[in-house]
């Protein structure tokens, strides 16, 4: 409960996911935010994210790992305290970068 959750399931491609994740997490108390497609992401996005205090990544682990890429491009530094994943494995190189 309490959590501000990122949702990197994009509508376009993973519509049925998007929407299930956010019930799921929602019906736990959590806050969500459906991101989008993370290549249109700008600084002010990632800042915006930090205001609210984004703490929970949501998504499959290349989405997730994009979503950290991006952020660290622009400069912008989200303290994240959970990642929940689905639709593929963590390969131990994801595990260290994140």
């Amino acid at each position: 409960p309490g959590d501000r959750c990122a949702n990197l399931f994009t509508i376009n491609l993973f519509s049925a996911l998007n929407n299930i994740t956010t019930m799921m997490a929602g019906n736990c108390g959590a806050h969500v935010v459906s991101v989008g497609d993370i290549t249109l992401l700008t600084k002010s996005h990632f800042e915006a994210l930090n205001s609210i205090k984004l703490n929970v990544l949501l998504g499959v682990p290349s989405t997730i790992l994009q979503f950290i890429d991006a952020m660290q491009q622009h400069g912008v530094h989200i303290e994240i305290e959970k990642v929940v994943f689905n639709g593929e494995g963590l390969k131990t190189f994801q595990k260290k970068i994140i």
